[in-house]
């Protein structure tokens, strides 16, 4: 199963409309997890066909496949309305499981329609739960501006995981004798 949600995943990170086709018949697995990996796949993809199935992993008893779920709901940026209740669901239920996830999910569906992503970026980075932080940190890495390196640059030089982590997304671009440190 793992191997075939990493296949899945690949298939969906691949930006190649044809992808789809192939990730499509595993919307109709029996697990529900790999029904939830498919469909975050197709939304990365640009089809928002399966967000029924997001809903399902999000009301199931399959822990891992309500985890995944809470994730994906940030790749459907077509259906950000409905996306985003689900994920402000989550964060909102004092019992609620998955609440990082969640967040990242709605930072996902904000940077969509965001002209200053470095500022939500940056903020994200700041707050919440480490995971959100690790992830912000990352997607700032992506952004391929100087005022985005710079801010790595700035933060790597703080002594702690997220700045060690910062740092490497630097190393990982090829960065300089700083990063290095």
């Amino acid at each position: 199963t793992g191997s075939l949600k990493a296949l899945i995943a690949a298939a969906g990170s691949s930006g190649r409309a044809n992808a789809a086709g192939l990730v499509r018949p595993h919307l109709r697995s029996g697990n529900v997890s790999v029904r939830v990996n498919a469909a975050i796949a197709l939304a990365k993809l640009g089809s928002m066909e399966a967000i029924g199935t997001i809903f399902e992993g999000l009301q199931g008893a399959d822990t891992q496949a309500h985890r995944e779920a809470a994730y994906g709901l940030g790749f459907f940026t077509a259906e950000r309305q409905k996306a985003r209740a689900a994920a402000q669901a989550i964060i909102d239920n004092p019992d609620g499981l998955w609440k990082a996830e969640a967040g990242i999910s709605l930072l996902r569906l904000e940077l969509a329609a965001a002209k200053d992503k470095l500022e939500l970026l940056s903020k994200a980075s700041r707050a919440g739960a480490p995971r959100v932080q690790a992830w912000a940190i990352q997607e700032i890495a992506r952004l391929g501006e100087k005022e985005s390196e710079a801010w790595l640059q700035r933060r790597s030089a703080t002594d702690d995981p997220l700045g060690r982590f910062a740092g490497l997304q630097l190393l990982l671009k090829g960065g300089n004798s700083n990063a290095r440190k």
